[in-house]
């Protein structure tokens, strides 16, 4: 009897209503880790994510995931270069977006005049570090498809 009565009493309680942006983020991240067994996936997930950002340059966490997905399209396209290039150029713009939407790296890269300087890069912390590899990645990967010398222009 006790049992019944704790029982009803858990209906009386009001139940946190579901995030509809959070369930399409998981759902997005589902179809992201299910790419290997579904060409398509890749394609949703990247729509999906694109319709979370929504055009807001503050969302560091989707502009990750965005960048990963660009790096891997340019990987998939090695028998394209110049499409692979701009898979590339892609990743390394939403890396660096990604970056910018953490209010510190945001503030020491203004300090340092838009370039990655030491004093910029010191205090990357765990939120940063995936856009900044996927800037990185991206770069690295154009770098490669240009040749020899292609790093000259960086600096």
């Amino acid at each position: 009897m006790i049992v019944l009565a704790a029982l009803s009493g858990c209906l009386l309680f009001p139940r946190a209503a579901p995030d509809p942006r959070a369930q399409a983020l998981a759902a997005a991240d589902m179809r992201f880790r299910e790419r290997g067994q579904d060409p398509g996936a890749l394609d949703t997930a990247t729509a999906a994510w694109t319709v979370l950002l929504d055009g807001s340059a503050r969302d560091a966490p989707i502009h990750a995931r965005l960048a990963h997905a660009a790096w891997i399209r340019g990987r998939a396209s090695a028998a394209d270069p110049q499409s692979a290039r701009v898979y590339f150029e892609l990743a390394e713009e939403r890396g660096w977006a990604c970056a910018m939407a953490t209010p510190g790296f945001a503030v020491r890269m203004r300090r340092a005049a838009g370039r990655p300087s030491a004093e910029a890069l010191a205090g990357v912390d765990p939120v940063d570090a995936p856009c900044l590899a996927w800037a990185a990645a991206g770069m690295v990967e154009v770098l490669a498809l240009r040749g020899p010398g292609a790093s000259l222009d960086i600096a």
